[in-house]
């Protein structure tokens, strides 16, 4: 009954711009990765031996800030709630950057 009981506006998903979000989050992403080649180069680490290493390491890396940014923009941008198609919409962009 506390939900019917709710008196918070609904907030229309189309009304909100993912733009913030991805810039935020790209350039999180985007220094995470010149940071790590940044490391991995100075250490020495990056013969062809630890490349498959170091590949899984970035991929982890980018799975997590990819998981950040949805939950951010899930829990504070739209409320709580997320389409299938903004979670898309929210990471090929972030990707891209």
């Amino acid at each position: 009954m506390a939900t019917l009981d709710d008196n918070r506006e609904y907030i229309d998903p189309a009304d909100v711009s993912i733009w913030p979000t991805v810039q935020k989050y790209g350039g999180i992403m985007a220094l995470a990765s010149i940071a790590f080649t940044l490391v991995t180069y100075l250490v020495g680490m990056d013969n062809t031996t630890m490349s498959f290493v170091l590949s899984g390491i970035s991929l982890v890396v980018t799975i997590l800030i990819l998981r950040a940014a949805v939950k951010h923009f899930r829990d504070v941008e739209l409320g709580g709630h997320i389409s299938l198609g903004k979670v898309i919409a929210l990471g090929v962009p972030i990707i891209m950057i």
